[in-house]
């Protein structure tokens, strides 16, 4: 018994290598794709998870400047989507639109999120993952990928949540 508890001890203390850290990292940023993205356009949009898409089409040549969610535009591209919101998330998809060529569509949008949050919590792996305990990075990692309301939030970004979410993770 004294051995085991030893043998616990030593890997609850053990720490997370740097490669170990970018692997975990992988394989955490994928698992949460996945968990997000079932069914992803089974839901119809919400007014509250599109007012940040709306401006996108600002980036898109031949669309006239938005006239709702651009509080603020430099140059004819919202720098505001409301007073008391960044339009972070709105140049990232509108240069999306107008590079790609691609048309909007509710599945793009929610994938971004997805994908911004997923990276994030890559980037907080690699960062970070080494200098905690492996045993407090996966207690982590695990109530992060269960915690329903993240991947809800993430999944429908009700307000700039995926965004706000990766600056923590960041």
């Amino acid at each position: 018994p004294q051995t085991h508890c030893e043998a616990l001890r030593r890997v609850a203390a053990s720490q997370v290598t740097p490669t170990m850290a970018l692997y975990l990292g992988l394989v955490v940023a994928l698992l949460f794709v996945v968990a997000s993205s079932c069914r992803l356009t089974a839901q119809g949009s919400y007014y509250d998870e599109l007012h940040q898409a709306t401006a996108a089409f600002a980036y898109v040549r031949g669309h006239p400047e938005p006239e709702m969610f651009a509080k603020v535009t430099l140059l004819g591209l919202p720098i505001l989507n409301m007073t008391y919101s960044g339009a972070i998330k709105t140049a990232i998809y509108g240069l999306f639109l107008r590079y790609s060529g691609a048309e909007f569509s509710v599945l793009s949008w929610r994938l971004l999120g997805i994908l911004l949050v997923s990276s994030g919590l890559f980037v907080f792996c690699v960062l970070a993952g080494h200098r905690l305990p492996l045993v407090g990075l996966l207690v982590f990692l695990v109530f992060f990928l269960t915690d329903v309301t993240v991947v809800l939030a993430t999944r429908h970004d009700w307000g700039p949540a995926a965004l706000a979410l990766v600056f923590r993770l960041l």
